[in-house]
């Protein structure tokens, strides 16, 4: 079995705490399923059929997607927490102001990525509603992307905002059929409280998903096809079989 703190690529071992803290289904996966050759690459396992080789090269790449979505969002989270827009009048407000609307929309994009993907790996595995839960912030993200900016306010400097209308109608919320002058535009959040809580549900979603693909259809194939992943070897000319680049998504050009 390999080990995501020694052997994870640079971002898997850059955020491996937070991993194993909040996102034990990717570390199951990634241990027994994916693991990594010391170059980025899936390691051979030995006896898989052509199909079956096919599909363990796209699950890895939704799995680490998945993972990279989350640390832009816990990004996003961070960077929205610090931002405050000085006036409300003059050139000085737009750069943060313009930030924190980047990070609105930024955040629902991945959010919207991760359901697609966890969507995909269910349909892999014949899981066809392993993504049913996400589809709450799926529909936020269409109402954040697909239409109009959601009513904005200020508090000292602290941005406030309408939040989106998710997978059940809410008057109390934004959608494309709202306008903004509606007095029920009135029931703004700061936007960084927003983030963080959803950033929060959709981690533990997320995870949720991830641990049932592991118990209900991972686990028993590999016990099935009598599959062991091992880190390889490390010859005495090698200090490390640990990854250096960032997934096998990133060729390293440098000469």
């Amino acid at each position: 079995m390999f080990d995501i703190r020694l052997h994870g690529d640079v971002l898997e071992r850059h955020c491996v705490d937070f991993i194993c803290e909040r996102l034990s289904g990717y570390k199951k996966i990634w241990s027994e399923y994916i693991g990594n050759d010391g170059n980025n690459r899936l390691p051979n396992i030995s006896g898989l059929s052509d199909h079956d080789i096919g599909k363990r090269k796209l699950f890895s790449q939704y799995h680490y997607t998945c993972l990279e979505s989350v640390i832009c969002m816990l990004q996003n989270v961070r960077e929205a927490e610090g931002i405050k827009v000085p006036k409300l009048t003059g050139a000085d407000m737009i750069e943060p102001y313009i930030k924190l609307m980047n990070i609105f929309v930024v955040f629902h994009s991945h959010a919207g990525r991760i359901r697609d993907l966890v969507k995909k790996m269910g349909e892999q595995w014949q899981l066809p509603n392993l993504a049913t839960h996400l589809n709450e912030y799926y529909q936020r993200r269409n109402n954040i992307l697909h239409e109009s900016k959601a009513p904005i306010g200020f508090v000292d400097g602290v941005l406030k905002i309408l939040v989106p209308e998710g997978d059940t109608p809410d008057e109390t919320k934004w959608a494309g059929r709202r306008l903004w002058y509606d007095p029920n535009s009135a029931s703004l959040e700061f936007l960084h409280e927003y983030l963080a809580e959803t950033f929060a549900d959709v981690v533990a979603l997320l995870n949720n998903s991830l641990e049932s693909l592991y118990s209900t259809v991972i686990k028993p194939f590999l016990r099935e096809k009598n599959i062991e992943l091992f880190p390889p070897a490390v010859d005495s000319n090698h200090c490390s079989t640990t990854a250096s680049g960032v997934s096998a998504s990133m060729d390293d050009f440098e000469t």
